[in-house]
């Protein structure tokens, strides 16, 4: 609670700090505003699978795409969106630490790659080669595969 009393009284400090750079309409000079980042694409909750029967139908009807780290399976959705179902086992992966960020790192991949890929669903399993894989082998891995299911999925 405390940090937050401080936070309060230095906030209108630090905003009375930047310099004036323009005025406006009535002739007062305004402050300039912090340069906000464009609105990122976000990894919605429509965008996962959540139950057992919407795996259980990828799982029955799928096109694969395999690699040391990743089994992605894919399969028609009929929606307008891509979905996402995560299957990282402890017994292939180890302790949650390690399920967590392999989890993050699929999660990413997925929402820096979702304006690509066709609306299917998608579950990724975790291999064992991705227990000790680094981030950066991970994420091509995982770029490999968005390109498979774009292919896979583009009309004949």
């Amino acid at each position: 609670m405390l940090v937050a009393r401080c936070w309060l009284v230095a906030a209108p400090r630090a905003a009375s700090a930047l310099p004036f750079n323009s005025v406006d309409r009535s002739g007062a000079r305004t402050r300039p505003t912090p340069d906000l980042p464009a609105p990122a694409r976000r990894f919605q909750p429509a965008q996962r699978l959540r139950h057992k029967s919407e795996f259980d139908r990828v799982y029955r009807d799928s096109r694969r795409s395999t690699d040391a780290c990743f089994a992605v399976l894919t399969r028609n959705s009929g929606g307008s969106i891509p979905r996402l179902g995560l299957s990282i086992a402890a017994r292939t992966i180890g302790n949650a630490v390690r399920r967590n960020r392999i989890k993050r790192l699929v999660r990413e991949s997925f929402r820096q790659h979702q304006h690509e890929l066709p609306a299917v669903d998608i579950v990724v399993n975790a291999r064992s080669g991705a227990r000790d894989a680094d981030n950066a082998v991970i994420v091509r891995s995982l770029e490999k595969h968005w390109r498979t299911v774009v292919k896979q999925c583009a009309p004949s």
